[in-house]
């Protein structure tokens, strides 16, 4: 079938064929280039091959050898077979013994020359330095796509810093917008290639030095990686290189590691084979960075945050038991960063969603507890919370018998946080009139009138007992030292021979207080004197 396709435009596809036998006086019939074969599409584009390598075999003339000069290494490096592959060397190489061997000459001297070729397109010198490093290192397999047990800048550390010179400048030669094409095109392309068996070492080397260099890129177009990580997810490699390649961000930015945790790892932690790789990388994004959790903003939303949720408590949720263990760990960090971020309209929007998750049970289990303290906190944190739970209430009878009766049970506690009585008054009032408009029928009924009843119970003494235990002490301290000063001027005949005024003297405090009492007498004389009159 290839066949029949190619003879299709054999006419234009034989004409410079066989002007460039003419040429070389000698031509190979029988092996096909990589300009001959099909291309796959990358966002629109070639496959990685083609569009890091090959466009420079398209474009660049012919140029004829003169006598005693040295050929210069090509810029285009076909991918060898498997069959090519099979003939090499029976000794086994590995990323570790080949990656150092690079030549930083040879990268440079295709980086100059792509300068010279393609003067106005920086992107292309670095499209074809990676197509270039992809080729050098693909006959190593691809045994470990996350480099599980390496040091953080692994691979990119293997290779010589002349190269990862070379690598750099390139980088920095093209804008950031080019940089973001770049990046796009690589996540793609490592799918295609992977697809064919080709290992993607080059790409993720050249994805490391770039992501240290512009962290960001990494959290610009999550919801297309999401989708493409989604897509093919039954293919566990290609997704954990995808989701190792955008993690790289993480390492030198927290803000830009947890959008991609959350956007593109958290969606598939479910799919047994990636559930590992997203919990272990969120391990280490938070302990490397456990000192700036508390400066990054809000980059968990409430949908992903109910994910985290499932995630650590729901039994129903496809995850093992020691992948859960861990984040339960991680959970109280990851709430702070969603719930304690929210603000006003976000709470509004996701308190219907602590309602719907309560089940109307009294056991207190582990889900049912953490469900009815975010519920108490999202009301404590925005007040018009207390609003919407009177507009849904008809839908969450039950629910909110459970949430009543949790807030009477932690009454003193909600208090001391901020809960505001008369809005909880006021709800309570509201959910008593709605109940008296229901049928017996009703499901929860009894519950509610149960747990409104209840609630009356402990507001009043509640309310009585709202001065805090720091206010007292103060109040104590003040009336005992009121007494001693009242008992010393009496027993000393008056305050002018009273140890307190001796105190008051030594240190210069009773000036002061003289002439405050002086302002004040002469104060209460005028105002005495305009009541008078």
């Amino acid at each position: 079938m290839s066949e029949n396709w190619v003879t299709v435009s054999s006419k234009s596809i034989k004409k410079p064929s066989q002007v460039q036998k003419k040429q070389n006086g000698s031509a190979s019939v029988g092996k096909p280039t990589y300009s001959d074969a099909p291309k796959a599409p990358v966002f629109g584009e070639k496959s990685q091959f083609d569009a890091l390598t090959v466009v420079n075999k398209k474009s660049r003339p012919p140029t004829p050898k003169a006598d005693g000069d040295v050929a210069k290494p090509k810029s285009s490096i076909p991918r060898p077979s498997k069959k090519d592959g099979a003939k090499k060397s029976g000794a086994k190489h590995t990323l570790e013994a080949v990656a150092p061997t690079l030549s930083g000459q040879q990268f440079e001297e295709l980086y100059q020359k792509n300068r010279e070729l393609f003067p106005d397109n920086p992107l292309t010198w670095l499209k074809d330095l990676t197509g270039n490093l992809n080729l050098k290192l693909d006959q190593l397999g691809q045994a470990n796509p996350v480099f599980s047990g390496q040091p953080e800048d692994y691979p990119s550390c293997l290779i010589k810093p002349e190269v990862k010179k070379v690598l750099n400048k390139s980088i920095r030669d093209c804008s950031f917008d080019m940089l973001q094409v770049f990046v796009e095109q690589l996540i793609q392309s490592i799918t295609t290639d992977m697809s064919k068996g080709f290992s993607v070492y080059g790409s993720q080397i050249v994805a490391q030095i770039l992501l240290k260099y512009k962290p960001q890129l990494s959290a610009l177009q999550t919801k297309k990686f999401q989708e493409l990580v989604i897509a093919n997810k039954n293919f566990p490699a290609k997704c954990q290189t995808i989701m190792w390649v955008l993690g790289q961000g993480g390492v030198h930015n927290l803000d830009v590691g947890l959008k991609v945790w959350s956007a593109v790892m958290l969606p598939v932690i479910e799919v047994k084979a990636l559930a590992p790789y997203a919990v272990e990388y969120l391990t280490k994004l938070l302990k490397k960075h456990a000192d700036g959790v508390d400066k990054v903003g809000s980059v968990i939303d409430m949908q992903q945050y109910f994910l985290v949720f499932d995630a650590t408590f729901a039994d129903n949720f496809s995850l093992h038991a020691s992948l859960r263990k861990v984040m339960r760990a991680h959970y109280p960090t990851l709430k702070k960063l969603t719930v304690g971020k929210m603000s006003g309209n976000a709470f509004q929007k996701s308190f219907p969603s602590f309602l719907a998750r309560l089940k109307s049970t009294s056991a207190q289990t582990d889900i049912q507890k953490e469900l009815l303290e975010d519920a108490a906190l999202t009301l404590v944190s925005e007040p018009q919370c207390f609003h919407v739970w009177q507009k849904v209430y008809p839908e969450y009878v039950v629910q909110s018998s459970v949430l009543l009766n949790h807030l009477a049970d932690n009454w003193q506690e909600n208090c001391s946080r901020g809960l505001d009585y008369k809005l909880v008054k006021e709800t309570v009032n509201s959910f008593k009139e709605k109940n008296r408009s229901y049928s017996n029928k009703t499901v929860g009924l009894e519950a509610s009138t149960s747990a409104c009843l209840r609630f009356d119970e402990v507001q009043i003494p509640a309310a009585r007992s709202s001065m805090s235990l720091s206010q007292s002490i103060l109040i104590v301290i003040f009336l005992a030292v009121l007494s001693l000063v009242a008992f010393d001027v009496h027993q000393n005949g008056g305050f002018k021979g009273s140890t307190s005024r001796k105190l008051l003297k030594d240190s210069g405090i009773d000036v002061i207080v003289a002439n405050l009492f002086s302002h004040l007498s002469s104060t209460f004389t005028i105002i005495k004197k305009f009541l008078i009159n």
